[in-house]
């Protein structure tokens, strides 16, 4: 009991994020990997590989989001009665659908309209359809390198769904213990909450180990929409947009891809979040109450 209350503590809420950090980020990173050493040992056909694989790496992130958070720690809130839980990190919240559909899909092509066009710019970008609508290729000399193809709609759903309700439910309800939006701190919780969001990508080790400079941009870029993704979060208070959105960008990512100078491929495409991250923010205050509540704020304070 001593240990829920510690933990529920506003003041406790930083450190308790990253502690929070540590563990989802454990649960997708180690299933993961170890799916996929596992899997290359086995050598079954490629598309049940990936359905194994997703299995996997989606129950994992789920039991950590659903289960082992709120019961292990008791944040934002205990498992009982479990319905208070998920209303917590506002997964009960979908309506109205029509309007956070809509909030969800125009912020995603802000993402994918500006990261295309601005790394377009150097003339030499490759665009590859069939990485994304194609069918899933093993690529037997580089692992790595294999295409997803349309089962990239199915394998990003964990990312899409567990991750924001890692960082955007639970993280962020958390963060906004000790920075309310109701005294007009939520911008300090929502930049906070955005930070660990990105940090959470270095726990990938073997990515870190492989690709430094491409994990540490990662970091940059999803710590920036991930701010984006927290105004959405608190603005329409549901993950619904967020969900879709992130699950749309991470669908698309296979989709272009550097035909020279891979940095500089990088970081013109973190310009285009930058821009499209402002544009998100933008929408939210002219879509939804966020922008009035805070003048009346003003005024009253």
């Amino acid at each position: 009991m001593k240990l829920y209350e510690t933990m529920n503590d506003p003041k406790n809420a930083v450190w308790v994020s990253f502690l929070v950090m540590v563990i989802f980020g454990f649960f997708m990173v180690v299933p993961r990997n170890l799916s996929i050493a596992l899997l290359d040992i086995i050598e079954l056909d490629f598309l049940l590989e990936l359905t194994i694989s997703f299995i996997i790496q989606f129950v994992f992130a789920g039991f950590a989001c659903l289960v082992l958070i709120p019961l292990l720690l008791g944040v934002p809130t205990k498992v009982k009665p479990y319905r208070t839980y998920l209303e917590s990190i506002q997964l009960t919240q979908y309506k109205p659908i029509g309007k956070l559909l809509f909030i969800g899909i125009t912020a995603t092509v802000f993402v994918l309209f500006f990261s295309l066009f601005l790394t377009s710019i150097t003339g030499d970008l490759n665009i590859h359809p069939q990485n994304v609508f194609g069918p899933p290729l093993r690529n037997p000399s580089d692992p790595e390198k294999s295409i997803l193809g349309w089962f990239g709609f199915v394998m990003f759903l964990t990312p899409g769904i567990w991750e924001e309700v890692y960082a955007r439910g639970i993280l962020l309800t958390i963060l906004l213990r000790k920075y309310p939006q109701e005294k007009g701190e939520h911008h300090k919780a929502i930049l906070i909450g955005g930070v660990i969001f990105g940090l959470t990508h270095i726990l990938d080790i073997p990515g870190l180990i492989r690709d430094p400079i491409f994990i540490l941009l990662q970091v940059v870029w999803s710590s920036i929409i991930g701010i984006a993704f927290g105004y959405l979060r608190v603005a329409t208070k549901s993950l619904l947009p967020s969900i879709l959105m992130h699950w749309l960008i991470d669908s698309f990512n296979a989709y272009i891809s550097p035909g020279g100078n891979p940095l500089l491929f990088l970081i013109l495409f973190m310009i285009g979040i930058i821009i499209a991250s402002g544009l998100i923010i933008v929408l939210v205050y002219q879509t939804t109450d966020i922008g009035k509540l805070e003048k009346i704020k003003n005024v009253n304070g």
